[in-house]
């Protein structure tokens, strides 16, 4: 992360590693986690005297948002046909696909 707001994901991320190390556990970093960076960086942005409730409100509309894979394929599949929305016909690799060609630059081949 290249921005001022490189600060806040690593806060976070600092928090649950001491809270984690206080409770002898490991921890995660989810989803939920970053959005909560994510809205705690727009609050910070956007109002320097903000509250939690502010910050949970950012929160919960990036969390219901966030999916943009599932939005693309709505479009893709309601405007079908049409030429708007289409996506990309490539298929990501396979784990087994990845393997084989890891094994293949391994071998030189």
């Amino acid at each position: 992360m290249k921005t001022e707001y490189a600060k806040v994901f690593v806060t976070i991320a600092a928090s649950k590693v001491l809270k984690a190390n206080g409770l002898g556990t490991k921890t995660t970093w989810t989803t939920e986690d970053h959005l909560k960076a994510m809205a705690q960086a727009i609050a910070d942005k956007t109002d320097s005297e903000h509250d939690e409730a502010y910050v949970q409100m950012i929160q919960d509309v990036l969390a219901d948002t966030y999916n943009v894979s599932a939005f693309s394929q709505y479009l893709a599949k309601k405007f079908d046909g049409t030429g708007h929305f289409v996506r990309s016909e490539k298929k990501a690799k396979t784990v087994n696909e990845l393997d084989a060609m890891l094994d293949a630059a391994l071998a030189g081949k």
